[in-house]
């Protein structure tokens, strides 16, 4: 019997062939790592960019891990931003006083305490970009900070709006430094909302850029045999820390039960990030797979059921 701990490149390269990619219509493309090996379907060229959407938040995590982020901000999951916003922001001053009990990790995991997410693009569509941080401090906190998971835009566009007051530095320029540029990653572009980054969704990459993210997680901060972000924090990222509400669906492979640092943890050591195209970034620690998909379907049905293939 097959070890279900191993995918076979006989098994990755069949399922990536023309045949078996057509009944994926809304897939554009997908890297697969496997070792040191990489196997590409692939529509369109693997240069074209796309919006990733939702998985710009794990690149903002990502960020948070490195040796710039680190050295010059000496953030750790306890730090509470909240006080200095107020210095920032008025409408930080009329907030919710639960806001003084939000910590990066709160942002991180979804946990602010807020009833429901929002700054998306459905609810801030009125909303002019310099009355967001009025819009975000306005919304009531009913939970207390950790206890209440919303999945939502806030906590990673507060997060780089944070880092470019405190580093006086746009948070695009910040990312760049950080982590575009040592990986080669130049040609790219990130929404803006004012002179803030969207952070939370916006990002447009190419697939084979976006797969060497998805392979540093694999890795745990290595690319290249060099450590461009800390291998705990990575670990950090992908361990199951919140458990998410039962109205999530849960195929077997990409379960939405728990939440990470910006990642889905599903079980089985596989961590995730998707988008709403059906763009999707997998690693699965115990097969050593990473797994980059680029679509335009609109949902994750797809994707999904690529996954499952793959890694059942």
């Amino acid at each position: 019997m097959e070890n279900e701990s191993v995918v076979s490149e006989e098994k990755i390269a069949r399922l990536l062939s023309g045949k078996q990619m057509k009944k994926f219509a809304g897939i554009d493309g997908v890297l697969v790592g496997h070792g040191t090996k990489r196997f590409c379907s692939m529509s369109e060229p693997q240069s074209i960019r796309q919006d990733i959407r939702s998985i710009s938040k794990a690149v903002v995590a990502l960020c948070l891990g490195t040796d710039l982020i680190k050295q010059s901000t000496k953030l750790s999951l306890e730090t509470r931003i909240w006080p200095f916003l107020c210095s920032r922001f008025p409408a930080a001053r009329r907030a919710d006083s639960r806001w003084n009990d939000v910590s990066l990790y709160h942002l991180l995991t979804h946990t602010t305490g807020h009833e429901s997410g929002f700054l998306f693009s459905s609810d801030i569509a009125n909303v002019a970009s310099d009355d967001l941080m009025d819009y975000i401090f306005s919304r009531p906190i009913p939970f207390v900070p950790g206890t209440h998971f919303s999945y939502s835009n806030v906590g990673t566009f507060l997060i780089a709006a944070y880092l470019q007051e405190l580093l006086q530095k746009d948070y695009v320029s910040i990312a760049d430094e950080s982590l575009f540029q040592p990986l080669g990653i130049v040609s790219y572009k990130w929404r803006q909302y004012g002179c803030y980054c969207a952070a939370s969704t916006g990002l447009e990459l190419s697939l084979s850029d976006l797969h060497l993210l998805t392979e540093i997680i694999l890795n745990n901060g290595k690319i290249a045999g060099e450590q461009l972000v800390d291998a705990n924090w990575v670990k950090m990222m992908c361990l199951r820390h919140v458990a998410t509400p039962k109205g999530h669906k849960a195929p077997r492979f990409l379960s939405k039960d728990a939440y990470g640092l910006n990642l889905w943890a599903a079980a089985n050591q596989v961590a995730f990030c998707d988008g709403a195209d059906g763009q999707c970034m997998v690693v699965d620690i115990e097969k050593c797979l990473a797994v980059t998909i680029m679509a335009h379907s609109g949902s994750q049905q797809e994707a999904n059921e690529f996954v499952q293939e793959l890694l059942g």
